[in-house]
């Protein structure tokens, strides 16, 4: 039996995130486009310009995840697997 391939779906492009309940990086429900599907959340913010860079001045104490201090990226829960 011969099978043939109709439709392909490429699996490297076409990647949403979101934060659960929004934040200040994003806002409840809305999706911020990744550039590629192995990437992480940190790197898809700094692209989209959505985080200043942590590697300049003490940015780096402004990105990170904190319980107690409030920052851009709050220690809400993060998902990085929808295809769109």
């Amino acid at each position: 039996m011969h099978h043939t391939l109709t439709n392909r779906h490429y699996l490297n492009t076409n990647w949403e995130f979101t934060q659960i309940g929004g934040g200040q990086a994003n806002n409840d429900g809305e999706w911020l486009q990744a550039s590629k599907p192995v990437t992480s959340v940190h790197v898809e913010l700094l692209k989209l310009k959505k985080i200043p860079d942590p590697f300049v001045g003490l940015n780096e104490h402004e990105v990170q995840c904190k319980d107690s201090l409030p920052s851009i990226l709050p220690s809400k829960s993060w998902i990085n697997t929808r295809y769109v």
